[in-house]
């Protein structure tokens, strides 16, 4: 019995999952909590371009009339949902919720990856936990696509460093940097580190590989 009991604690998958309920289950009880406020499906400020913008992509207006206002991955993701979802708010606030969700399980992975598992379950722990994120996380903002763009870009570089992980990286970076042109001055440094951290036979191949993916 006792074996048994270690070999689940000692399971990555395990705490993936509890890590997950932790996470589902605070931002849910935030998502509850929120519901009962005005501000729940009477929008302001930045929500209520995006959502009003999004709504505008999900009938049609893909391009638009004029020069974006802000930056545009985020209404053509939230022009998705709406697109699939109708003008459903709440299934909106759900979608951010597994997307927070995801930041804490790929934080999670990363951590114990490269830190061993105690340190990933703390990570995972902290982030599901974490209240600015839990608002983030359900919220009609383009803070957490930003965050899961740039965790992912993360993941794919030190954990999944195949040829197509850096190719995706790159993708994810560009993504990313649509949302948040701020993300965009993190792509030298990337290049540095491959430089710098790699060996020099392979480190060209996969700066290439990386740049082709943000070109894509």
């Amino acid at each position: 019995m006792e074996k048994i009991k270690q070999e689940i604690t000692q399971n990555p998958w395990f705490w993936g999952a509890v890590i997950a309920v932790i996470s589902v289950s605070l931002r849910l009880i935030y998502f509850f909590q929120f519901k009962d406020t005005v501000y729940f499906d009477h929008l302001q400020l930045d929500p209520k371009y995006y959502w009003e913008w999004a709504g505008r992509i999900a009938k049609g207006e893909i391009i638009g009339s004029s020069t974006f206002d802000m930056s545009p991955l985020f209404p053509y993701y939230l022009g998705l949902l709406r697109f699939i979802f109708g003008g459903n708010i709440n299934l909106a606030y759900l979608t951010q919720i597994m997307l927070g969700t995801l930041i804490v399980i790929l934080t999670f992975q990363v951590g114990r990856k490269l830190f061993g598992l105690k340190v990933g379950i703390l990570a995972g722990i902290i982030l599901a936990a974490y209240k600015p994120q839990i608002m983030y996380d359900v919220s009609i903002v383009k803070a957490s696509l930003s965050t899961i763009l740039m965790v992912g870009t993360v993941y794919f570089l030190l954990i999944r460093p195949t040829l197509s992980g850096f190719t995706i990286a790159g993708a994810l970076l560009a993504f990313a940097s649509i949302n948040d042109g701020a993300y965009l001055v993190v792509a030298p440094f990337i290049l540095y580190w491959i430089f710098y951290n790699l060996p020099k036979a392979v480190s060209f191949q996969r700066a290439t590989l990386f740049l082709l993916g943000m070109g894509i």
